[in-house]
């Protein structure tokens, strides 16, 4: 057991609602999935990831990353559980809970509302998917500005769903946006290096 886990193991016993005593439980939890998987006894996945989602929402109050960890676990219930109704309820409450501890335009609800987006995307249900994009589109232009990578990303999605509903001028117009926002980004990093290198040799 190395340094972090002893220390987890101790915290949890006598400190058993420090972040550290709960993130050792909760990696320890993650590895109990990751194990099913290994011996692949792949009806015990789901319960196993029942566990960790029951142990988190008891002790939700006591964590700082919280939804971040509920977009970790939605991300298992849909690649190894298969689950799109939990992923997309877990998500759900990811946003929600963003939404009643941070403003309404705090990069905190960037990953769940793309997530959510990039799911429902994959069902279909691009109207929905849409809305969920735009929102993020406004929040990381206001919060990053208009011409970071982030940006560029949002924009992708946005144009995925306008490609898939038939909008595909809007869907060009979209895209190229991001492209020159990835071009831009490419040549600041670019002169960034070079300017290095002249400082260093």
């Amino acid at each position: 057991m190395n340094t972090r886990r002893v220390l987890g193991f101790l915290a949890r016993v006598f400190r058993p609602h420090s972040e550290l005593a709960l993130d050792f439980t909760w990696e320890q939890l993650l590895r109990n999935v990751d194990t099913t998987v290994k011996n692949r006894t792949y009806d015990h996945v789901e319960s196993e990831l029942d566990k960790a989602m029951n142990w988190l929402e008891e002790t939700r109050q006591h964590h700082p990353n919280y939804t971040e960890k509920l977009c970790r676990l939605a991300g298992l219930y849909q690649s190894l559980a298969g689950d799109n109704s939990a992923t997309e309820e877990i998500l759900r409450k990811a946003v929600g809970a963003a939404e009643d501890n941070e403003s309404p335009t705090s990069l905190k609800l960037a990953v769940p509302l793309n997530s959510l987006g990039l799911l429902l995307l994959q069902q279909r249900r691009y109207q929905e998917a849409e809305l969920l994009f735009q929102r993020l589109l406004t929040i990381v232009e206001s919060t990053l500005g208009r011409e970071h990578i982030e940006v560029a990303t949002a924009l992708e999605n946005l144009a995925a769903v306008q490609r898939q509903t038939g909008r595909t001028d809007e869907a060009s117009r979209t895209r190229a946006r991001a492209v020159q926002i990835r071009n831009e980004a490419g040549k600041r990093n670019s002169n960034q290096g070079t300017a290095h290198d002249t400082q260093t040799a």
